[in-house]
C-alpha cells in the first residue's frame, strides 16, 4: 500500500510540476530547458505539497522538500516552517501522527 501511495504521490508531482513549468515557459519566464532545471529540484525530492501560506489570502504551490526548503511554484525559495502552510497533498507526518 504504502509503495503505491509513494508511486501515485510521485505521479501527481510530476504532472504538477511539469504543467507549472510549461506555463512559465509559455510566459518566456524562464529559459530553463527542463522541469528540473527550472525548479532546482526533481519530484523525487519533495516530501509534500502545500497548497496555501497561511499569511496570504490566495491559494498557491509550495513544495516542500525533505531537507525542509521550501519552494513556490516559481521555484523562488520561502520559510520552511511547516506551520506557515495548509493543505497539503500528502504527508508522511501525519502518518506517524506528528501533525496536529
Amino acid at each position: 500500500m504504502a509503495d503505491d501511495v509513494d508511486l501515485l504521490k510521485g505521479m501527481c508531482l510530476d504532472v504538477v510540476m511539469e504543467q507549472l513549468f510549461r506555463v512559465n515557459k509559455v510566459l518566456n519566464l524562464t529559459s530553463a530547458p527542463t522541469k528540473e532545471a527550472f525548479f532546482g529540484f526533481s519530484c523525487g525530492e519533495v516530501r509534500t505539497l502545500y497548497f496555501q501560506k497561511r499569511d496570504r489570502s490566495g491559494a498557491g504551490f509550495y513544495f516542500c522538500l525533505h531537507d525542509g526548503r521550501v519552494f513556490d511554484a516559481a521555484g523562488r525559495i520561502h520559510e520552511s516552517d511547516p506551520a506557515l502552510y495548509e493543505g497539503t497533498l500528502y504527508d508522511e507526518r501525519a502518518e506517524e501522527g506528528m501533525l496536529h
